[in-house]
């Protein structure tokens, strides 16, 4: 969006009728230009809604990690990468001094007190604050409902309610998602640990968390899991289920084939539902596996493919998508993914996947020796990087979008970097 006032230097924008100031504000897209037409004048700021709930799902900012427990002085100032504007977005977030950032939703982070006796979902744009239960008390657990499910999900016990602040180890929350706004007092909010067997959710003002959902078999550690129209989806290694929330209940169970049991997978939620994006060697690499890798020295060429996934009656399904033009992909670090339609985004190519990578001359890859005579990043310092790749072409080697973001801390596991959704809703 150009500045429309040194455009038309001669036109009286404060006095535009109220209905073409709206009908102006409907036709901006970005959350920054948005920002932008609040500023031509205080008309304009008036008659804007303070929740512009017609901005589609913005382009997202990758999320700088930031040291908690290292003894430094944290000024607060927290640090996104504005790809679309090639700009370091520095935003001051007093808030999570001394607290983790453990996953972002719909323009939310989720910070949490590293012991887990607190938790809130904060807007780094407005300032909101929603407070969650602490992980800290026990909390509830709900049995998977009829005598169908208790067989399907094996004849076990209930197991009491327990302490889960073990599990705050190494920013174990690794994905939060809710199913409403939040100022809904139905929305419900679902937090993933990655080494849970079972998801927990809450609604705001909840005084604890509930558990639900058992595995598939003993031992069976949740992968993955999505929130979507009422239902939990959760993955197992080989098998994927859906949760009704409101029913209690197991309503479906999917078993991968074999040629895709083993692959690598992870949910993301699109406009159309539920999707799981599929991670496996071409088949040529596939034929030659480890000997090709052992001869040539190069990595098994990489096909990433998009499935989605049919919970429609009288059984699970997914089918792969054959068209993903108008799709894109953003990969962090620890489940932090997220799918963006191209739709709204003449600048968003689809087809595609955009990933955090860590710029380290001590990792010994193709891809770090193509990187090491890259012009931006001559001191060969580890920092932050952003890499893109077609999702079907097979290439093993992601392609270099922008390096040197910022540096990375030299630690043995630094926190996680993680893709943002900025927004004022």
């Amino acid at each position: 969006m150009e500045d429309t006032a040194s455009a038309f230097p001669d036109c009286d924008w404060a006095h535009l009728p109220l209905a073409a100031v709206h009908l102006i504000s409907k036709k901006v897209k970005s959350i920054t230009d948005y920002v932008r037409f609040c500023a031509v004048c205080s008309p304009w700021r008036s008659a804007s809604l303070p929740k512009p709930h017609h901005l589609p799902p913005q382009l997202p900012w990758l999320m700088i990690p930031y040291m908690v427990h290292i003894p430094t002085v944290d000024d607060g100032i927290r640090l996104f990468y504005d790809l679309w504007e090639a700009k370091m977005r520095k935003i001051p977030l007093p808030e999570t001094i001394g607290k983790m950032c453990c996953a972002t939703y719909r323009g939310w982070l989720l910070i949490a007190a590293s012991d887990g006796s607190e938790l809130f979902l904060l807007n780094p744009l407005t300032r909101a604050r929603v407070p969650l239960p602490p992980f800290n008390i026990p909390v509830k657990h709900i049995w998977d409902g009829d005598e169908e499910d208790k067989r399907r999900w094996g004849d076990r016990e209930r197991p009491p309610p327990r302490m889960v602040d073990h599990l705050f180890t190494a920013y174990a929350i690794t994905k939060i998602t809710f199913s409403t706004d939040l100022t809904d007092p139905n929305c419900v909010i679902m937090a993933f640990f990655e080494r849970a067997r079972g998801i927990f959710y809450c609604k705001v003002g909840d005084p604890s968390w509930t558990q639900v959902a058992q595995p598939p078999y003993p031992n069976a550690e949740l992968a993955d899991a999505a929130y979507n129209n009422g239902s939990f989806y959760l993955y197992y290694e080989g098998v994927m289920a859906i949760y009704n929330l409101n029913q209690h209940k197991v309503q479906g169970m999917y078993f991968f084939k074999p040629e895709l049991k083993s692959l690598p997978k992870f949910f993301v939620v699109g406009k159309s539902g539920v999707f799981m994006v599929v991670v496996h060697p071409t088949r040529e690499e596939h034929r030659r596996g480890e000997e090709a890798e052992g001869v040539t020295g190069k990595a098994p060429k990489q096909k990433i493919d998009l499935y989605q996934v049919i919970d429609e009656e009288p059984r699970m399904d997914v089918k792969r998508v054959a068209d993903t033009s108008d799709t894109a992909i953003f990969y962090g670090d620890k489940y932090h993914y997220m799918a963006v339609s191209t739709d709204d985004w003449d600048s968003l190519d689809g087809n595609c996947i955009y990933m955090e990578y860590v710029c380290s001359s001590s990792v010994n890859n193709e891809v770090m020796l193509n990187l090491m005579a890259h012009e931006h990043w001559k001191d060969h310092k580890p920092c932050y990087g952003i890499f893109f790749s077609k999702l079907d072409d097979g290439n093993p080697e992601p392609e270099p979008v922008v390096l040197g973001i910022a540096d990375m801390p030299m630690i043995i596991r630094p926190p996680p970097s993680m893709w943002f959704q900025p927004s004022f809703v």
